[in-house]
């Protein structure tokens, strides 16, 4: 991934504001707090979440060791990727997640993390 080397990950692209006029999370289950970078034609973006301690998850995954789940890291990388793709159809309209193929967990993610996910459009379907 030598084309996201450089990236300022302090930048802000998009703020909660500015991905909620594009999806429509809301609440506990926006995911996101903000878009990083985005690339020219929007097939590539980097988004960022800052894992609270007073998140509903935390007391129940797992008590005494609070574990951000992967389920959760999963949805999180999918809404940064129905941001760009309804971004860049210009008109927000509801994207749904259809297939995961090949996902890796690199670490653990706890409360206090900052946690950063990528994207990249590997293929692209007129009806998707």
């Amino acid at each position: 991934m030598r084309a996201f080397a450089g990236l300022d990950l302090a930048a802000t692209h998009a703020d909660a504001g500015g991905i909620e006029k594009w999806i429509p999370h809301r609440g506990q289950m926006r995911l996101i707090d903000r878009v990083a970078w985005v690339n020219a034609d929007m097939t590539r973006g980097v988004a960022m979440r800052h894992v609270r301690p007073d998140e509903f998850w935390v007391p129940g995954h797992f008590p005494s060791k609070p574990l951000f789940p992967g389920v959760l890291q999963v949805e999180t990388a999918a809404q940064l990727a129905c941001y760009l793709w309804v971004v860049r159809k210009g008109t927000p309209t509801l994207a749904a997640f259809l297939r995961i193929e090949e996902c890796s967990f690199r670490s653990m993610v706890v409360p206090g993390d900052d946690f950063y996910v990528l994207c990249e459009e590997i293929k692209w379907q007129k009806r998707r």
